[in-house]
């Protein structure tokens, strides 16, 4: 594997319930953005719409903005209106009951420096009382806030009292700000005027928030539409099968027995198991996996470079035997695998093999073996055949966050390609030399391989342990932190037809 290949991520396929098409920080699922104009989740800006103001949403340097009432981008992008200025049908206007003078915008009933008529300005004491100058005070029912006078029963910018200003839409009625523009309502303390049509956290109703993912369309929370072809899930921006480990939605695993229908896992919940029983299968999804020997291992296509799902891998698995039956991948070396075919025990980000089995997750300082043995044959192509295992923090099984953790990988073979980073020393670990590459991986994780002098296309009894061991020694690992899964397959650039497995097994103690 290159650079490339550990600072992309693997695409995620969540497995638990609600995982679907997790939220990103503005709210919104995996593969949305926000449309800040109505609160909505959408695919694309085209989707935006109208806003609240009746405008077209367009996206200005990534926010998405009504133009028709934005102060801060009026009839265009980057288009401001002044101090004081409101956004009215796409041009920056005075509100109403004030004129614009010179770029100020003025009550010349009451404006000191702008009574009766713009630039006419009260001098020698006087103030502006019902558009005229007046050394006499303000006039019946007015306040004088500053050198104006002004009605607190009606004045948006002293509403009730002096520099009590009416926002988001609200008008002075009777000393107290009220109201909001035409198709909004005003909602929550303090008050803000949202479109009940559209905002997600005020959906029909003030208070109704759109959860799980959904949002508000014409007042009533939906799901929004996905862009998964039909019997396909989003869950977690990756676009998965329905299958047994999605049967009717993300992370709906059926159990053992069981059949994944139309209508979700059918059969019996509990069975007996025969770790021997395991028919041949053949998988070409690219997200595929099958649980054998009583789902001790999970064998897995793992297409995760493979976007836009355009290339191909066929495998046919028998137990913990597999042979890559047809291969179209063919991605350039300069970036990450299209593939790593494998088989792994333990955990793969949320997809889990049988924990009693496993006994994975297990803390590195209370380790005491771990073993493996693994069988197999190449063909041609550009790929790695290679262990992967993951030493995270957190005692959970599963994983999504790798930050302050560790990838750690142990290349049997390998064909035009090399580990991330670059060579940093040579160990001798289980009677073998291997060559220590260093690196960082993505989303904060350390990367260390180690790289067989000789290659070799079968192991007994490797002491993964002692690899443990060794990256912990040279700070690239921690005993803190907890060995998720063992995992064992091959990278392919290209190429793979033919590529074999013959068994493989791991111990953990």
């Amino acid at each position: 594997m290159n650079l490339l290949h550990r600072l992309v991520p693997p695409a995620l396929v969540a497995l638990s319930v609600g995982a679907c098409g997790g939220n990103d920080s503005s709210g919104c699922p995996a593969g949305f953005i926000l449309c800040p104009a109505n609160n909505t989740c959408v695919l694309s800006v085209a989707d935006c719409g109208t806003g609240p103001g009746g405008g077209s949403v367009l996206d200005c340097g990534g926010e998405m903005v009504d133009t028709s009432i934005d102060p801060a981008h009026c009839g265009a992008c980057g288009t401001v209106c002044g101090d004081g200025f409101v956004c009215t049908a796409g041009v920056c206007a005075c509100p109403a009951g004030q004129t614009d003078c010179g770029g100020t915008c003025a009550d010349l009933d009451s404006s000191a420096v702008n009574c009766g008529t713009c630039g006419n300005a009260c001098t020698g004491g006087a103030v502006c009382s019902l558009g005229g100058c007046t050394t006499s005070g303000c006039g019946a029912g007015l306040t004088l806030c500053g050198s104006d006078c002004v009605n607190l029963m009606e004045h948006g910018d002293h509403c009730g009292a002096c520099d009590s200003p009416c926002t988001g839409g609200a008008t002075c009625t009777a000393g107290a700000c009220t109201g909001c523009g035409a198709g909004l309502t005003e909602c929550g303390t303090p008050p803000t005027c949202v479109n009940l049509l559209v905002h997600n956290s005020n959906c029909g109703a003030c208070g109704v928030v759109c959860s799980g993912g959904s949002v508000c369309e014409n007042g009533t929370c939906t799901a929004p539409e996905s862009p998964c072809a039909e019997n396909q899930y989003l869950c977690d921006g990756t676009c998965v099968n329905h299958n047994g480990l999605n049967c009717g939605g993300c992370g709906i695993a059926c159990h053992a027995g069981e059949v994944c229908t139309a209508t979700g896992c059918e059969g019996p919940t509990v069975v007996e198991c025969d770790p021997t029983n395991n028919p041949t299968t053949e998988l070409c999804g690219q997200w595929d996996r099958l649980g054998v020997g009583c789902s001790e291992y999970i064998y897995q296509n793992n297409r995760w470079n493979d976007a836009a799902a355009s290339q191909s891998l066929c495998a046919t698995v028998t137990g913990t035997s597999f042979t890559i039956s047809s291969s179209g991948l063919n991605v350039s070396t300069s970036g990450g695998p299209a593939a790593y075919t494998s088989y792994f025990k333990g955990c793969h980000q949320t997809t889990c093999s049988d924990a009693t089995k496993s006994k994975l997750p297990i803390q590195v300082s209370a380790l005491s073996s771990a073993t493996s043995s693994w069988s197999f044959s190449t063909a041609g192509g550009s790929f790695n055949v290679s262990y992967d295992l993951w030493i995270l923090p957190g005692s959970g099984a599963t994983y999504s966050d790798v930050s302050g953790g560790t990838e750690l990988m142990i290349w049997l073979d390998r064909s035009g390609v090399q580990p991330v980073g670059s060579q940093s020393a040579t160990a001798t670990i289980d009677g073998t030399s291997w060559a220590v590459w260093t690196g960082g991986g993505y989303s904060g994780a350390k990367v260390i391989s180690y790289v067989r002098s000789s290659a070799t296309n079968s192991v007994t009894n490797l002491n993964l342990k002692a690899f443990i061991d060794d990256a912990v020694s040279r700070g690239q690992a921690s005993s803190s932190n907890y060995l998720k899964s063992i995992e064992a397959g091959f990278e392919i650039w290209n190429g793979g037809q033919g590529m074999k497995t013959n068994s493989f097994s791991a111990s953990v103690n």
